[in-house]
């Protein structure tokens, strides 16, 4: 940054300099080449006699010539350094503030998410905080005009003080209307994040249910929305650029009419010198874009000054949600099993526990199934495990030790997450499966492949494993995907693996041979599985079934110890039985 400033100021020197040098060099070709015919010189006479002399130049009408392009050329060169070094440390800068924007993101706890919006949150990361860091620029700009405009002011008033008060009282009482612009433009900035963010907000949304678009038939419907959207952005953009168009209005007829009034009255009112008053008007006409840059860079400021505090508050929001990492002991993996001891969660806007007074213990190396009604607290549960979530009372016990003393980077290394709706990128099967573990062999990816029953279906795809799957996995059936992300999840080689619901939406076929998959990786790994379930065919061979109901373990036990009392478990399963007889016999 210091070297920017640098570069502004030598050009602003040279420009000095190069301006200055101007009534001389009339003065003296006036005066027919030779300084001894020069009479009553300008006080700019005495500066050029000394630096001349320092530098060993002779007085000449040639000499003064060079020196004034040499440094009109510098100005120009320090202006190109400047225009290339801002353009660069400006992109740099967005990129860096980006960076950490989303490193902070990355960072923050799970509840976090909860309460905000993704597309909110996209467009301050790739709009907001372009607008933001801007600001930093614009102020470094207002800098330069400032250096300009003192440069300037002293050489006007060098040669006029009292015309220089004179026009300077006339351009702060012009510049009073102005502040209505700068208002507006206020207004108009806060108008185009408001529409910005709205418009992320929805594409995101939208994109995203592109299925439902689609089999809604509400394709021109949403295309009008967007539209509507897309043309409140461009409305308040270009209110914006009206706005910085009218400063000329205000300041162009000023300046020319300061101009002609100083030519009618400089000789009589002020006594100047022809070559005295040309050079003052070349400076007030070389003045007017410099008065305008800085209007036009304060309004600028204004219009950015929704964006910067945008950006601060989520930076803000983003810090108060950093997760606490306060753990110390590295996670190995389990040696006895999971036991939580009395213990409650809720959430920052719910008004009753999600969970309460949970006291289960889950073996190591077992089938734990998880069921229960929806919103009993299964969910909650499990996100637990991996601290995803901070139990708000009681404690969680990995063997002898508990879960906050674990580092967040070793528990999670050492817990494996298959959700309902598998997360698959648009890579190739191999990218995916290494996801957790970008260093792993072939040797390995095929063995969790293998495990995981997914290594038919990779043979049969056109690259085999360097397939690209397609975005969300598009070119795959639905079990397929699920045995796919449960392959990225054996790859970890975790000691605790947890699975969220996932035979919802297959069909009978491959929740068999789901349920053969995993009873297939309890006994060839001794992994900990833990399976929350809807459907329960995948549950009646767990090693314990674990019944959730309102936030509360109402009941634990196999599938034919629970079958033999009258509870949650054995009625939902008669339902879903007879419910599958007459779908059968339908």
């Amino acid at each position: 940054m210091a070297v920017l400033v640098l570069l502004d100021i030598s050009q602003v020197a040279f420009e000095g300099v190069s301006v200055a040098m101007l009534l001389p060099i009339f003065e003296l070709f006036i005066s027919g080449g030779d300084p001894a015919n020069l009479e009553n010189p300008s006080i700019f006479w005495r500066v050029l006699n000394e630096g001349f002399a320092y530098l060993g130049l002779d007085v000449s009408l040639r000499t003064m010539s060079i020196v004034t392009f040499s440094a009109i050329v510098m100005r120009q060169l320090f202006k190109y350094a400047s225009t290339v070094f801002r353009a660069r440390l400006r992109n740099n800068y967005i990129r860096d503030a980006q960076m950490a924007i989303i490193r902070s993101v990355f960072g923050a706890n799970i509840s976090y998410f909860d309460r905000g919006s993704t597309g909110d949150l996209i467009n301050d990361l790739v709009n907001e905080s372009a607008h933001a860091v801007g600001i930093i620029f614009i102020l470094i700009a207002s800098l330069n005009t400032f250096f300009l405009l003192a440069v300037y002011g002293g050489l006007l008033t060098s040669l006029s003080w009292q015309l220089t008060a004179m026009s300077a009282g006339i351009f702060v009482f012009v510049s009073l209307p102005m502040r209505g612009l700068i208002r507006k433009s206020r207004e108009s900035g806060e108008n185009r994040l408001v529409a910005s963010r709205g418009l992320t907000s929805f594409l995101v949304e939208r994109l995203r249910l592109v299925r439902l678009l689609r089999l809604s038939g509400s394709e021109d419907r949403e295309t009008e929305q967007v539209r509507n959207l897309f043309t409140a952005i461009a409305d308040h953009t270009t209110t914006i650029q009206t706005l910085r168009a009218r400063i000329p209005l205000f300041i162009e007829p000023i300046v020319i009419l300061l101009l002609l009034g100083f030519i009618v009255t400089s000789q009589d009112m002020f006594g100047l010198k022809p070559a005295v008053a040309l050079i003052f008007v070349g400076m007030m006409v070389r003045l007017v874009p410099v008065l305008q840059q800085l209007a036009v860079t304060y309004q600028g400021a204004m219009a950015t000054l929704p964006s910067v505090r945008k950006i601060s508050g989520r930076v803000e929001s983003l810090a108060t949600a950093k997760e606490v990492d306060a753990g110390t002991v590295s996670f190995t993996g389990l040696e006895r099993g999971i036991r939580f001891e009395d213990v409650f969660f809720a959430y920052e806007s719910g008004t009753v526990p999600a969970l309460e007074a949970i006291n289960l213990e889950i073996p190591k190396g077992k089938f734990t199934a998880l069921v229960g009604p929806s919103g009993a607290g299964k969910s909650t549960l499990i996100d637990l495990l991996p601290r995803l979530r901070r139990v708000s009372s009681g404690q969680i016990w990995f063997d002898g030790h508990r879960l906050e003393d674990f580092t967040l980077e070793s528990l999670r290394n050492g817990v494996a997450f298959v959700p309902q709706s598998p997360d698959v990128f648009n890579v190739t099967a191999s990218s995916h499966i290494r996801y957790g573990r970008p260093e792993a062999t072939d040797a390995e990816m095929a063995e969790a492949a293998r495990l995981a029953g997914a290594t038919a279906f990779i043979a049969q795809l056109p690259q085999g494993y360097d397939t690209l799957v397609g975005e969300d996995a598009g070119l795959l059936s639905g079990g397929q995907r699920q045995r796919l992300d449960l392959a990225r999840a054996l790859l970890c080689q975790c000691s605790v693996l947890i699975l969220d619901e996932p035979t919802s939406g297959l069909d009978a076929d491959s929740v068999e041979v789901f349920q053969e998959t995993l009873l297939r990786i309890r006994e060839e790994t001794g992994t900990t599985i833990i399976l929350i379930a809807h459907g329960f065919s995948s549950v009646v061979s767990a090693d314990q079934i674990v019944v959730l109901e309102g936030g509360r373990v109402s009941t634990i036990g196999t599938h034919e110890e629970l079958m033999k009392t009258d509870n949650w478990y054995s009625g939902a399963f008669r339902k879903q039985h007879r419910a599958a007889l007459a779908a059968d016999a339908g």
